[in-house]
């Protein structure tokens, strides 16, 4: 997860990037970002949930 995150931080510098997208298309980067990492969040929370059961 860090990595993704580092890696987006690089991009959103990148000027050539960032002049490359259109507003839209940087709005649907960041929602699409933000519900990737509840999807992982949630699938390390479910994880753990039922390693303590098997425990």
């Amino acid at each position: 997860m860090k990595k993704l995150k580092s890696k987006i931080k690089k991009l959103n510098q990148d000027k050539n990037f960032v002049s490359f997208l259109s507003h839209e298309d940087d709005i649907k980067f960041q929602k699409n970002t933000v519900r990737n990492e509840g999807i992982i969040e949630g699938e390390k929370a479910k994880s753990l949930e039922i390693a303590k059961k098997i425990v």
